[in-house]
């Protein structure tokens, strides 16, 4: 079992990473960008557990969607804490979802959660113009990130075949305690949209 999600880990890095394959474009459905878990398991949270959205501003336009303003944690987790994040990626097909074998586990996010070429860094973290205040704080309760307007655009290489279509990448966040014990207040997210070859 540990060997087979260590080889689904390291291929998923592999080919989000080093890939010079086809250019993927993640069409978002929502201009919130992210949406309810489908099937959330009891006690977790949402993004509105993760972090509050009420000083962003998000507006959806032809090229993507325009980012802008503050996000505040709102996570109630312990600094000394590890948290660590699972993401899977899912295709709609023949009305459900089936999961693909791209997914990742990252066991320490806060050590590389400003790190460069990590696909949250590109997307997010590398807007943050308090980072050099903030990085040390990770995602603990009341942390703000102050975002420069930016448009999220997401494109990606892939060299494996995949379909283009509707997709969903799902997120979850787990906050482990000194003694390794998962605390109960886990974080699932999704995201959604259209995945085409970008042009």
């Amino acid at each position: 079992m540990c060997r087979k999600l260590l080889c689904r880990i390291l291929i998923l890095l592999i080919v989000l990473h080093y890939s010079m394959g086809v250019v993927y474009e993640l069409l978002l459905e929502d201009e919130k960008v992210f949406t309810e878990c489908t099937g959330k398991p009891k006690g977790y949270l949402n993004m509105s557990g993760f972090w509050d959205f009420t000083d962003l501003g998000l507006e959806m336009v032809e090229e993507g969607v325009i980012v802008s303003g503050n996000m505040t944690s709102t996570w109630k987790v312990d600094p000394t804490d590890r948290i660590e994040g699972a993401a899977s990626l899912f295709y709609f097909d023949r009305g459900s979802w089936q999961q693909t074998v791209i997914n990742m586990l990252v066991r320490d996010f806060c050590k590389s959660m400003y790190e460069e070429n990590q696909f949250w860094q590109m997307y997010w973290t590398a807007h943050a113009t308090n980072m050099e205040d903030v990085k040390d704080q990770c995602v603990n309760f009341g942390t703000t990130l102050t975002l420069e307007t930016y448009l999220l655009d997401m494109k990606f290489p892939l060299d494996v075949p995949i379909r283009t279509g509707r997709y969903k990448i799902v997120v979850q966040m787990h906050a482990i305690d000194r003694a390794g014990v998962r605390r109960k207040n886990s974080i699932c997210f999704q995201i959604r949209g259209e995945l085409m070859k970008a042009t």
